[in-house]
């Protein structure tokens, strides 16, 4: 089978918004410092990923699904840094 060229946009958006949290997510880590960080802010993104991923699932949009998934995981991260660190 072969994939659309909107498939592999998809695919190929969704790996440049999976790197573009990289940065971000490294240098907490290293840092420690989370005073940059709004737990309200992460919370949303959480929930907005599961929402979103779920509506692409049903509609096999899995492009959007994989992008989803691993804003939701570099978000889940950033937040279990939040909360261990915060002072």
């Amino acid at each position: 089978m072969i994939m659309s060229y909107t498939v592999v946009i998809g695919f190929v958006g969704c790996g440049f918004l999976f790197i573009s949290f990289i940065p971000q997510t490294v240098k907490v880590i290293r840092s420690k410092d989370v005073s940059s960080l709004s737990p309200i802010f992460l919370v949303c993104i959480l929930i907005a990923s599961v929402c979103l991923g779920i509506y692409a699932y049903d509609l096999s949009a899995y492009p959007v699904m994989l992008a989803n998934c691993s804003v939701f995981v570099n978000n889940l991260i950033l937040l279990c840094i939040y909360l261990c660190y915060n002072k």
